[in-house]
């Protein structure tokens, strides 16, 4: 058999009617020195074992199985194992459709001949009966760029699809094919091959047969997702075309929309895509009334692409649709959330329980979330689009050097971790030396090309960490800039923020406003720093007041819980520690959940040598394990901080359960302590005071006294009405 060189990539999803005839045009293709890789997207029909017995039956077919993760993944993991065979060239096919038997030798000779990395060919469709093979002609046409740019997008035989074409391996990357899209995924991944390519080899023939049939992707029901999906694809195009070729992409463009919002008007539930067609003609009446290319003939194919809007939407009425875009208007926010440095981080819950609320009040939202590049982010709250943004470089930085905090590892073992990962340092380059970090300046680059592609009202920062804000300070966007402190940021007291005061208060001055919590409102106090700033900041509560639901577990020990991370000097669980080891109470449990035990191993074992079975330590839990395991628990552990103006966002989180809360605090001004003064359901004992045979017994009396007792949501909700969701986001929109 000879080397590998193209491997065809078949994903495969239940195509066991048409998998057979497909890999028997393969066999039959005239170039011999290929590998077919099927891959198997978890199929649940006879697909696994066809695969496996089309492998078996001729060493050039190699078969693959995952579960089902998408067409996108399926085709990436074909990528991984033609680079592992030596493959020098890819191909795709889908499951269902046929090659030409000339169709890889024509190609292979395009790209040989024109020492181009990419050529293709036209294609046909067919129901039941496969066309006849046409004559191949004797040579290919070269499309130099930027012209094979703008035949990708306008001419129907080049086309958006992966399948009619030869990719050298080089051109290709993983991401690529795995964009992040369900829909057009192809369109992008070519996209992105092209512009990397300086041209293409176009061989006219119909090398590719492409079977329409009722189970085709191109005539199933598409949700939602496939109007973002696709406006997403067309928005990436459009910012990164190169300029001479600026009046094709932004005719693309407009052309693009009026195509999705007339799939809307053509179906009978167009009122679920509201928002979507909302979203459709603003886009298309901005364009048109400032075009962004500069140019007449742009201009021109935007106010055809409004003239076009306006006439079907116009005749959608005219036979009954609803019109949805009279009425007021849709105010249209964009919230910036940072994952990177905590995965399960409160800003992002908060944003999203506000993004949640704005979305039942028929606002437009849009969440660019800013990630790790590990840990995925949940979905968004239903008819929110989420934007993603990753950050991996940073993420393996921050680990490295263990975010900067003072003690643990020493400082060269922090830099040896640091240089064994090439991308982290250049991250660390950028941040401490060039004082430019990356989620600074791609978050800034990202709020600009979303704003320009969605124009936002009001874009705000959900912070800390304060990357996201930095990043607001200095984007050029056409609406409001917002901030939203979740804790101060010059005033914070577990860490020095550069430029103090002085920094704060040129952010301050770069934005409309922003919101603070109770505990910043002295740093706005006549005579204080930002006093200046006052009419800059508003007061806006955590919407963490939301109801539990009632779990009853029946269990004979009274069940003691924590779920948090530990900070040393900040967060430390050494009170805690001591004082349910000095209960000697057989029938109390203690579980610690959550993170940063590494700097607390001492304590732990000392724990665990005096409590035994009675003390548990679970680990890091994913937020939905976590809140389970509040649930089932009698009472709820409260850490107090170390800093006397961070409120931590959990303690209402622990009201909202009802249920009997312990405070350990660490200093006596404590933010909480208010707050838990109001509480019912609440001992407050201070570390201070210490451990103490007396502490231990008057703990041990409470948690009997008080377990099994619970509060209604309502009574909690009227002790702190400031807290809940709906509170929270009028106050919101009423500012902004």
């Amino acid at each position: 058999m000879k080397p590998c060189e193209i491997a065809v990539i078949v994903p495969v999803y239940n195509a066991a009617a048409y998998l057979t005839a497909c890999t028997d045009a393969i066999a039959a293709q005239k170039f011999d020195g290929f590998r077919c890789i099927l891959v198997d997207d978890g199929s649940t029909d006879g697909s696994p074992a066809l695969c496996d017995a089309i492998a078996a039956g001729d060493q050039r077919f190699v078969a693959l199985h995952q579960p089902n993760s998408g067409v996108s993944a399926a085709r990436t993991a074909g990528l991984r194992q033609g680079r592992a065979l030596g493959a020098r060239w890819f191909a795709f096919c889908d499951a269902d459709d046929l090659y030409h038997p000339d169709l890889l030798d024509t190609l292979y000779a395009a790209v040989t001949n024109s020492d181009l990395p990419l050529a293709c060919c036209r294609y046909d469709t067919f129901a039941d009966t496969p066309p006849a093979d046409a004559a191949v002609p004797e040579g290919c046409r070269i499309l130099r760029g930027p012209a094979h740019l703008d035949a990708l997008l306008h001419d129907h035989a080049v086309d958006y699809g992966l399948w009619n074409k030869l990719y050298a391996a080089d051109l290709l990357r993983e991401d690529m094919l795995d964009n992040g899209l369900a829909y057009n995924e192809d369109l992008l991944a070519n996209w992105r091959a092209f512009l990397a390519a300086p041209g293409c080899a176009f061989c006219d023939f119909a090398g590719y047969h492409y079977r329409q049939h009722a189970d085709s992707a191109s005539h199933r029901a598409l949700p939602p997702q496939s109007i973002d999906d696709q406006r997403r694809a067309a928005a990436e195009i459009r910012a990164t075309a190169p300029a001479a070729l600026q009046e094709s992409v932004n005719a693309f463009y407009y052309e693009k929309l009026v195509y999705l919002a007339s799939m809307i008007l053509r179906r009978a539930n167009a009122d679920a895509y509201r928002v979507q067609l909302y979203e459709l003609q603003v886009a298309i009446r901005a364009g048109a009334q400032r075009p962004s290319a500069g140019a007449q003939s742009a201009a021109a194919a935007q106010h055809k692409a409004l003239g076009v809007f306006d006439a079907a939407y116009a005749a959608a009425v005219a036979v009954g649709l609803p019109n949805f875009l009279e009425g007021p208007t849709i105010m249209r926010i964009l919230l910036v959330l940072d994952r990177v440095e905590n995965a399960a981080s409160a800003n992002a819950l908060m944003g999203f329980r506000l993004a949640k609320q704005l979305l039942a009040r028929d606002y437009t939202v849009h969440i660019l979330t800013l990630w790790d590049g590990l840990h995925t982010p949940p979905a968004p709250p239903q008819g929110a689009v989420q934007h993603l943004l990753a950050f991996a470089d940073e993420r393996l930085m921050n680990e490295a050097l263990e975010n900067g905090r003072k003690g643990g590892t020493p400082v060269a073992v922090r830099l040896a971790r640091l240089c064994a990962h090439p991308t982290a340092a250049a991250a660390a380059f950028r941040q401490l030396v060039l004082k430019a970090p990356r989620r600074t300046v791609d978050s800034r680059r990202e709020i600009e090309r979303l704003d320009a592609e969605f124009h936002f009202d009001a874009v705000c920062a959900v912070c800390a960490p304060y990357r996201a804000a930095f990043a607001l300070e200095t984007a050029a966007i056409g609406g409001k800039k917002f901030l939203w402190q979740l804790d101060p940021y010059a005033a914070n007291r577990d860490y020095t923020a550069p430029g103090g005061y002085a920094r704060e208060g040129q952010l301050l001055d770069a934005l409309d406003g922003s919101f603070i919590t109770p505990q910043a409102v002295p740093d706005y106090a006549d005579g204080a720093p930002l006093a200046s700033r006052r009419d800059k900041v508003h007061v806006l509560g955590f919407p963490a007041l939301l109801p539990r639901a009632a779990v009853s577990s029946a269990h004979d020990t009274v069940q003691c819980v924590f779920c948090g991370s530990l900070y040393p000097a900040l967060r430390e669980p050494g009170f805690a520690l001591a004082l349910f080891s000095a209960l000697h109470d057989s029938t109390v449990t203690l579980t610690m959940a959550g993170g940063g035990w590494e700097r607390f191993a001492a304590d732990a074992d000392k724990a665990a040598a005096a409590m035994g079975a009675n003390f548990v330590r679970p680990g890091l839990l994913p937020p939905e394990d976590a809140a389970a395991l509040e649930d089932r628990a009698d009472v709820l552990v409260s850490l107090g901080n170390a800093c006397d103006n961070q409120l931590p966002s959990k303690l209402f989180g622990y009201f909202a359960t009802g249920k009997p809360v312990l405070h350990l605090a660490v200093s006596k001004a404590d933010p909480a302590l208010p707050y838990l003064a109001r509480y019912p359901l609440a001992l407050v004992l201070h570390t201070g005071d210490g451990a103490t045979p007396a502490a231990a017994s008057a703990l041990g009396r409470w948690l009997h006294e008080v377990c099994g007792r619970r509060l209604p949501f309502a009574e909690v909700a009227a002790l702190y009405p400031e807290f809940t969701p709906e509170y929270v986001a009028n106050e919101f929109l009423r500012w902004i």
